[in-house]
């Protein structure tokens, strides 16, 4: 009996290679999710990324943005599940994703109004402070607040028309830095006052303040200009470089102005000791400024000390005129004018050049008339006569031609009134009759 062959075949191969494809079928048939709703993924998305562009363009703060722009990147980081069997997973997934994207894009419109109205109300805030630091300069008599009240007024009208958060952000921004300004307009001020006081008190002591002076009104040129935080900063900072330098060199010069002055001082005292004249206050005084000047070290001790050397100074110079004598070359300037006034002229008769004097009459009566001194006059004899003739013409001229007085009469009336005096003569009456060792006379007219 014959018994055929027949080849057998790997079964296990052929049962695997079918499952394995019938499993691609399958994984392949479950991909093709629902597309209506990727696209409607795609299209809330893109919504989204288009509302925050708008809200990037008018202004809102990235900062408040920055919420939404991370839960987008989180969801875009995302990715579809893997379907078996079914694509119903996958559809879920971009409904989800859709979803979410419009609810983000709701937020970001409400933030917008957020942040509109949120700016409005700073910019708000912001105008109000600016407006009451502007007032309190404008009390205060800064001239310079009218550049910063004309800006105020530009920063209401630009509140009228802003619509956008970018607008409320500017006017808010430039409010600021208005206010800033405007706050530090003060201090700036002070500085430029104090060094205009030590540039005064640098000329009062003698010192060469030209350069210095010039730097003030520059300064003061680029205050009255100044409309940025900025422009008082660097005006600031230039003024306490000119204080500093200031002090330096007035620090090194006051000393020796003031010794210079201390020995002037010294040399007056000197030069009234011979006539008898107390000196013991001054001579204290210049003990006192000495020590004074010895121990000064800062530059408020050196202009103190300065001042009080130049009123040291200055209060010996009164006591000098009064008590020097009247004589060519001496320090009194008004006295040694008038011994001077007729020299090198003709003399005249009558011009009391030939007159003489007791050289010590003036300590015992004083200086009778001392150009310093003012006060009423003294009663002389021709007042007293003028007034007991004041109703009598002729008698005026005759009292007047017998006291060489006068006036502006014209040499003919001056001879007229010569002629009617003579016969005429001025003599001393006792006040009181009955005392004849009275000292105390009036004037009186008799005829010969």
């Amino acid at each position: 009996m014959v018994h055929l062959a027949i080849p057998r075949r790997p079964i296990r191969k052929d049962i695997l290679a079918t499952s394995i494809t019938l499993i691609i079928i399958l994984l392949l048939s479950a991909c093709g999710s629902d597309p209506r709703t990727q696209q409607q993924a795609a299209q809330s998305k893109a919504q989204l990324d288009s509302v925050i562009k708008h809200a990037e363009s008018i202004g809102v703060p990235h900062i408040m943005l920055q919420s939404i722009l991370t839960q987008e990147a989180q969801i875009s980081r995302t990715n579809a599940p893997f379907p078996l069997f079914t694509n119903q997973p996958v559809t879920d997934y971009y409904s989800n994703i859709a979803l979410r994207y419009q609810m983000l894009t709701i937020q970001m419109r409400g933030l917008e109004a957020q942040a509109t109205q949120q700016l409005d109300y700073q910019a708000t805030l912001d105008l109000q402070t600016l407006e009451g630091v502007l007032a309190q300069r404008q009390s205060q008599g800064f001239i310079e607040a009218k550049t910063f009240a004309d800006q105020f007024t530009r920063y209401q009208n630009q509140m009228i028309q802003a619509q956008y958060p970018k607008h409320f952000l500017q006017i808010s921004s430039s409010a600021r830095d208005t206010t800033q300004a405007l706050r530090l307009m003060g201090p700036t001020y002070d500085k430029l006052t104090t060094l205009q006081q030590v540039i005064k008190q640098l000329h009062a002591s003698n010192l060469d303040t030209t350069a210095l002076e010039q730097q003030a009104q520059y300064d003061l040129q680029l205050f009255r200009s100044a409309s940025k935080p900025a422009d008082f900063t660097w005006i600031t900072d230039q003024i306490n470089t000119q204080l500093q330098e200031t002090t330096t060199i007035s620090i090194q010069a006051i000393p020796y102005v003031g010794a210079a002055k201390l020995k002037q001082f010294s040399a007056d005292i000197e030069q009234m000791k011979p006539y008898g004249i107390d000196t013991t206050t001054f001579q204290k005084s210049l003990s006192a400024d000495q020590t004074a000047l010895s121990q000064a070290r800062t530059l408020s001790d050196f202009l103190k000390i300065s001042a009080q050397i130049d009123n040291d100074v200055t209060s010996i110079q009164l006591p000098m005129l009064r008590n020097a004598p009247h004589i060519p070359g001496c320090v009194n300037l008004v006295g040694d004018g008038f011994s001077r006034k007729d020299e090198d002229l003709p003399h005249v008769n009558g011009d009391s050049s030939s007159w003489s004097m007791c050289p010590n009459w003036k300590h015992t009566r004083g200086l009778h008339y001392d150009p310093f001194t003012i006060g009423t006059a003294v009663n002389t004899t021709h007042s007293i006569l003028q007034d007991h003739f004041k109703e009598e013409n002729v008698f005026l001229e005759v009292v007047d031609a017998l006291l060489r007085i006068t006036g502006a009469s014209s040499d003919a009336d001056c001879k007229q009134a010569a002629h009617r005096s003579e016969g005429y003569f001025i003599d001393s009456v006792s006040l009181d009759p009955e005392d004849k060792d009275s000292k105390h006379y009036i004037p009186s007219l008799h005829d010969n």
